[in-house]
C-alpha cells in the first residue's frame, strides 16, 4: 500500500513542474496523470478494505455480559 502523503507530494511536485515553461512536456503530464491514477486506486483500495473490515467485524461481534461466568477448565473435569 502506498502512503497517501507520498502520493499527494508527487502530484504537487509534478503539477509544479508541468506549470513551469521548461517542464511543460508530455512526459511530465504523463507522470502527473499516473500519479493521480495511483492515488485514486490507493484511495479505492483503502475504502474497500475498510468496508470489508466493517462487514467482517459486525458479523463476529458477540455480546457478553460482564457478569457472565466462564467455566474454568478444571471445573469441567469434576465428576459429579
Amino acid at each position: 500500500m502506498i502512503r497517501a502523503e507520498l502520493c499527494h507530494e508527487a502530484i504537487r511536485l509534478a503539477a509544479l513542474l508541468a506549470e513551469h515553461p521548461s517542464g511543460d512536456r508530455p512526459r511530465v503530464h504523463a507522470l502527473l496523470a499516473l500519479s493521480k491514477k495511483i492515488q485514486e486506486l490507493n484511495d479505492a483500495d483503502t475504502r474497500e478494505a475498510a468496508e470489508a473490515a466493517r462487514r467482517t467485524s459486525s458479523k463476529d461481534v458477540r455480546t457478553v455480559s460482564p457478569t457472565t461466568r466462564m467455566p474454568h477448565a478444571a471445573e469441567s473435569l469434576v465428576i459429579k
